[in-house]
């Protein structure tokens, strides 16, 4: 049951993102913070609780790309760019091999390089 609180608590905590600030900056918390030092670490541990947390992370920022045309004035229709969530030990593979090759980056650095590769487009 302690498990469950903790885990709970966690992706409560981590799915707290804060969007587009008034100057144009991007604030990002949770998840996606996490550096791939501590992804491979969490891997290799084979950590559910915090790679559960990568995971949701991941999906939440996935699920907010096929959402984006979906505010504002304007409603995008088109299904261009549009892209497939992969399962956990795809996400888990991608993201071990990114964080392989970049050492110095993040889950976030890592999302959006999954999101280009699936098909979408993201500067």
């Amino acid at each position: 049951m302690k498990k469950l609180i903790v885990l709970t608590m966690l992706l409560i905590v981590s799915s707290m993102t804060s969007g587009q600030t008034k100057d144009g900056n991007i604030l990002v918390t949770g998840g996606g913070l996490i550096t791939c030092g501590n992804y491979i670490k969490y891997s290799d541990e084979k950590n559910s609780v915090q790679m559960e947390v990568i995971y949701q992370w991941v999906y939440g920022f996935l699920t907010g790309y096929q959402m984006r045309g979906s505010f504002g004035d304007r409603i995008i229709k088109s299904t261009q760019n549009n892209i497939d969530p992969p399962d956990k030990p795809t996400i888990d593979l991608f993201m071990r091999k990114f964080c392989s090759e970049n050492p110095l980056s993040s889950v976030m650095n890592g999302t959006i390089e999954l999101t280009n590769k699936l098909g979408g487009k993201i500067k």
